[in-house]
């Protein structure tokens, strides 16, 4: 989706787009106010009955309840503003949530998650909008969406605003953690695998191929998504991918019917939440894009054509003990670049073609969640998803004339059955087992164009067992075994972490992750064959949480074996490197052996006081992989360090008895040493310059 001149004339009428930006309105109109709260146990998510409620602004009391046999309360109110949640409960750590803002005419549902009482532990704080205590884990929150500027309604842009996550293309949502090429990053929706779910995924590219890793539009906005949990470190045994990120995004969740309707630069959405009985909820948001609807009235983005359309809708039941989850996405969007016609418009090689992009995503899944008492729950889930492209190319540039047509597809089926059982107050174990399958519509071990990756089916049963050793210290051991079933192979692995809140507001924590990656394709002894990448993962960390300060530290180190790299008579070509730029010299030899090595140091700091917010986060690290001669270097996403600065004011206003909510932010980021624009550059002069000639290209 890069456009061919965009800072010609003809594009001019992009400055219409950002001033109708800034003059649409969204609206939200609810016919309820207030919270619709839930108090369970952290672990069973058993529900906690007569637990004391107290909610405050700034310093005055302005409800006190209890919850019913449910674990539930209902507070009404029509004034917007942040508030503080209290809950206190015989044989549970008291517990403290700050910060939720309310805006007088919707009603927000909260669900308060206890901890047992294992020791005579302090009390502790959870706050709405601050880093969570776990640093390896990025949680994006509504409040960000709000707060972050340049988010464009993307949980995953919010995310380049965290430490260790770098923004690669500004074109599109592509993000390097900590070092690794995007490739390797990987997405869910409420903990299951889906394809990449972004419109438009050849955007940021210049070769304007689509990928698997990225895109311009999210097809998850704002409107449809509640948190995101962005895993980069030792994840959660849960936790299919520990390559890269695994990007977990959860459905927005209506507590009360409502009509939602919003107009901006990404499109017209209309949603909302119907009523269909008791605890009963059914979601739905549908878009349709700004570009397509300027494409159809004519205008002009430099020869470029830019449609996508989307809808999300999912069905709630929440019993007593149980909670049913079933949700559907569908998606499509279109590209199409026409060819200069005037000589003096050509700029780059693409310009001597006709581009027509298409790409269809769809999707469907369930959770479903029961708690059989205070010492076991279930949770299980299942999702398929499958994403269609079509590629269309037809031109000459000189002597030569290239058509292509390519057509291709990629589907994951995805599915979990996990079981937590307490022990006792100071035991506690989850039982689970993942299965993945993905598939590219095609023979066994025909390539997918846009991948590295094989076909694969993955079986990995795992457990995990969290003990409380002392006050505030906690021993997390855990083991997985990934099987194969379509290649008949074995990967073990395991995790480990210690955990202590030496005192109140803060804790030092120390772990180390270890498991299979992505299948690779292999040719051995004359017959098609796979394997996995393997990884080990060593992280320590600090986190501090004083009044309206908190503060994080995190330092790494990632090794990533079992790597691809081709020697060719010039340099090389490794896998590390993904995406992979055009090379002329001929292949020599190759190896399934090769490493990539990863380290760094992050660390953050947030406040917020008064409607302010502050954050900045300030990255170091080294991503190099092996050559030729076994030894290391630099590799295409070593940036060596990140910046990040992002300062925000909420400003709640009441007139003639309605309360407005304003949100003024900006944001600074600084990231040094990436080759993404060098290669982009080197890429486009060599295209312009040289003779079409057949490349080599992995």
């Amino acid at each position: 989706m890069i456009l061919r001149k965009p800072a010609a004339e003809r594009v001019s009428f992009f400055r219409i787009i950002l001033t109708a930006y800034i003059v649409c309105l969204g609206i939200v109109l609810s016919p309820a106010q207030g919270i619709l709260g839930s108090v369970a146990e952290e672990f069973s998510r058993y529900p906690v009955a007569a637990a004391d409620i107290t909610v405050s602004l700034m310093d005055s009391i302005v409800y006190q309840g209890t919850t019913d046999s449910l674990g539930r309360y209902v507070w009404k109110t029509e004034k917007a503003g942040r508030y503080s949640i209290d809950i206190i409960s015989a044989g549970f750590v008291p517990y403290q949530l700050s910060g939720i803002i309310l805006d007088g005419y919707s009603t927000r549902q909260v669900e308060h998650l206890l901890q047992k009482t294992s020791f005579d532990l302090q009390a502790v704080t959870v706050v709405a909008s601050r880093q969570s205590s776990t640093p390896y884990i990025r949680t994006i929150t509504p409040d960000d969406m709000m707060q972050v500027a340049g988010n464009f309604e993307d949980p995953v842009r919010v995310a380049h605003s965290q430490p260790g996550i770098v923004l690669l293309n500004d074109q599109a949502n592509q993000l390097s953690a900590r070092g690794k090429s995007p490739v390797f990053n990987s997405w869910l929706l409420e903990g299951l695998d889906i394809v990449n779910p972004n419109h438009t995924n050849n955007a940021g590219t210049f070769s304007d191929l689509p990928t698997q890793y990225g895109g311009g539009v999210n097809m998850f906005s704002a409107q449809t998504l509640g948190s995101t949990d962005i895993y980069i470190g030792i994840n959660p045994m849960g936790i299919n991918n520990i390559s890269s990120a695994a990007i977990d995004m959860h459905l927005h969740e209506t507590a009360k019917p409502e009509w939602r309707a919003k107009a901006g630069l990404l499109g017209f959405e209309l949603g909302g939440g119907i009523d269909l009985g008791t605890n009963r909820i059914l979601d739905f948001n549908f878009r349709y894009s700004f570009t397509g609807l300027l494409t159809t009235l004519g205008a002009d983005f430099g020869g470029e054509q830019i449609n996508y359309y989307d809808g999300v809708i999912s069905y709630r039941q929440r019993g007593d003990l149980h909670s049913l989850k079933v949700f559907a996405w569908a998606g499509q969007s279109k590209n199409t670049f026409d060819k200069a016609e005037d000589a003096a418009d050509i700029d780059e090689y693409k310009d001597y073609f006709d581009i027509d992009y298409g790409n269809n995503i769809i999707g469907a899944g369930a959770t479903y969640a029961y708690a059989f008492g205070s010492k076991l729950h279930l949770n299980t889930g299942v999702a398929y998803s499958t994403n269609q492209t079509s590629y269309s190319k037809q031109g000459q540039f000189e002597s030569h004339i290239e058509s292509v047509d390519d057509d291709d597809r990629i589907s994951i089926f995805s599915s979990f059955v996990e079981l937590a059982f307490r022990h006792s107050d100071r035991v506690q174990t989850i039982a689970g087992v993942n299965y993945k399958n993905r598939s590219y519509g095609n023979e066994n071990f025909d390539p997918y164009p846009y991948l590295p990756f094989t076909v694969e089916s993955l079986v990995r049963p795992y457990l995990n067992s969290a003990v409380w050793l002392a006050k505030g210290l906690k021993l997390d051991l855990g083991a997985d075994l990934s099987f194969s079933t379509k290649h008949n192979t074995w990967d073990p692995g395991y995790r480990a972490g210690l955990k202590w809140h030496y005192t109140p507001g803060q804790a030092l924590f120390a772990g180390t992750r270890s498991g299979a990656g992505e299948a690779m394709f292999q040719f051995q002894g004359g017959e098609n064959a796979s394997y996995h990448l393997r990884n080990q993962v060593y992280e320590i960390g600090w986190n501090l949480e004083a009044g309206k300060h908190a503060f994080t530290l995190d330092a790494y180190m990632h090794t990533m074996s079992r790597l691809s790299r081709l020697e060719l008579t010039e340099g090389f070509i490794h896998l590390a490197d993904y995406p992979y730029t055009y090379a002329d010299a001929l292949p020599v030899s190759f190896t399934d052996e090769a490493i990539g090595k990863y380290r760094g140091i992050e660390g953050q700091w947030n406040y917020s006081q008064n409607g302010w917010r502050f954050n900045i986060n300030q990255s170091f690290f080294q991503s190099e992989r092996e050559v030729s001669d076994n030894s290391l270097e630099p590799g295409r996403y070593n940036g060596q360090y990140a910046t990040h600065l992002s300062i925000a004011k909420e400003l709640i206003r009441e007139k003639n008895g309605k309360a407005r909510i304003w949100n003024f932010s900006m944001r600074g980021m600084l990231h040094g040493g990436l080759w993404e624009e060098q290669i982009d550059v080197d890429a486009s002069a060599q295209y312009y310059t040289t003779l079409y000639k057949p490349r080599r290209c992995l």
